[in-house]
């Protein structure tokens, strides 16, 4: 799996491009960035768009540990306090890890 994220100019120039394009777009430009020209025609793709979704930072540990003592578990870069894909990814995995050792 490949997780692409595009860069705040370009995704706010292309906020009302149909997801195929946006997809389409950005499967081509990653090929070209990476050097591997199967990436431009992905098996599969999904599309999210999150048009006010910028956290400034991470929420406080109390309120996910209260959650976590009625098995909820809270996940992403909004959890994590950083607007990035690569935390919002490890902040899941590390997510996962607990739910499945319930720690």
């Amino acid at each position: 799996m490949l997780l692409v994220q595009a860069a705040h100019d370009w995704s706010r120039d292309n906020v009302e491009a149909a997801p195929e394009t946006v997809a389409d777009e950005l499967a081509a430009m990653t090929a070209d960035i990476v050097g591997k020209a199967h990436l431009a025609d992905p098996d599969w793709v999904d599309t999210q768009r999150w048009r006010y979704a910028l956290p400034e930072g991470g929420i406080p540990a109390g309120p996910v540990a209260s959650a976590r003592e009625h098995d909820l578990y809270l996940a992403g870069d909004w959890v994590a306090g950083e607007a990035r894909l690569h935390a919002a990814v490890r902040n899941g995995l590390e997510t996962g890890e607990r739910i499945a050792h319930r720690r």
